[in-house]
């Protein structure tokens, strides 16, 4: 239903105080579960110390960012009650923390899902494995939001916006004159990147899960061996594969709408309370279910673990591999003898794939 103005709200603006406080607390809580999940999903990942493997640190950037992005959104929550208090020194630092940790939060969740889908694009479908670009990643992630955040800080456009604070299009928080420093900033620092790069994911993500479809189909309709000695360890390949790719789709689809209603509104010149609700609970919900899907990953991974039998006490053991889009190689047991179980490490992967496009060339 469309808004109508709230009397009782600071500066008669379109959201009533009450509604303000319904949103903070639905943004809040929401924020605040999905926060407590990736933090679950970071400490199993920490115990297992399964942070050794490169496949699995990949997947704790996208769970990190996530973390901070749900932070952000929890942290809404310092500004209940704003109208009533909006004088108070407290609620003017509030504004201002609250704006900055959302804009770097949300900026950092992009950058690691974008590099996310670069790395596994050329890994899957160019055979390149650019795991030494990893502290690249890293620092990218962490130093180019930070100037995102830090434009509209220095400029001092981090105000009330809506229910919560952010880069304002207002002159100032009780003014009907547009900023246009502020519309434009809003759209070159955020919106319009982020509709870019998540078209670009989309597609990216789109070509990958066709390529492996048409190698999955390949791989079991023809008798030649291009990649690895055995179907079944060309299929290993590709389980993988697929875990790390449903970040970038969870991304994705917990910013369509968000998105589309923020082109609603351009579009339309009109708030909806219910799809302000619903956009505000979507994006405070990617943490939530990122979290899962590393959770759920890490209960694959054990579960295969334990799966395969244990080495006699006189076998040698192996210590941790650290491998990206490995395979599980098992030795035929034709002895009746326990047989070792393997992870090749990435250099042995990477020669196989290498084998293999020096066989697409023939």
């Amino acid at each position: 239903m469309p808004l109508k103005l709230g009397n009782d709200s600071y500066c008669n603006a379109t959201f009533s105080a009450k509604q303000k406080n319904d949103l903070l607390l639905g943004v809040g809580v929401t924020g605040t579960c999905s926060a407590l999940c990736c933090i679950n999903a970071l400490a199993m990942v920490v115990y297992l110390r399964l942070y050794k493997l490169f496949v699995y640190r990949l997947a704790m950037y996208q769970v990190m960012g996530s973390l901070l992005q749900a932070s952000a959104m929890a942290s809404v929550l310092l500004l209940w009650d704003y109208d009533s208090n909006h004088n108070r020194l407290y609620y003017k630092v509030s504004c201002k923390f609250s704006a900055v940790i959302l804009q770097y939060g949300m900026w950092v969740k992009l950058m690691f899902t974008i590099q996310l889908t670069f790395h596994l694009f050329c890994y899957v479908v160019f055979f390149k494995n650019f795991k030494h670009l990893e502290k690249l990643y890293l620092a990218l992630s962490v130093a180019f939001p930070l100037l995102m955040a830090g434009i509209p800080f220095i400029g001092d456009y981090y105000r009330i916006a809506g229910a919560w604070c952010y880069i304002s299009s207002w002159e100032g928080d009780c003014s009907t004159t547009k900023l246009k420093t502020g519309i434009i900033e809003e759209f070159v620092l955020y919106y319009g990147p982020v509709t870019f790069l998540l078209a670009l994911n989309a597609v990216s993500i789109f070509i990958m899960i066709v390529v492996l479809l048409y190698r999955a189909h390949k791989y079991r309709s023809s008798d030649r061996e291009p990649l690895m000695a055995g179907r079944d360890q060309r299929k290993e390949v590709l389980k993988q594969l697929l875990p790390l790719i449903v970040y970038p789709i969870i991304y994705f689809t917990f910013l369509l709408f968000p998105l589309a209603n923020r082109i609603f509104m351009a579009a339309s010149k009109t708030t909806n309370y219910d799809l302000i609700m619903v956009h505000a609970v979507t994006i405070s919900s990617v943490g939530f279910f990122a979290g899962l899907a590393l959770i759920a990953h890490i209960c694959l991974y054990q579960f295969k673990k334990r799966s395969v039998k244990p080495l006699p006490a006189s076998a040698p053991k192996d210590t941790d591999s650290d491998y990206f889009s490995t395979f599980a190689n098992a030795t035929p047991n034709t002895s009746g003898v326990l047989t070792r179980f393997s992870l090749p490490n990435e250099s042995e992967v990477d020669a196989a794939f290498m084998k293999r496009s020096q066989w697409n060339e023939r």
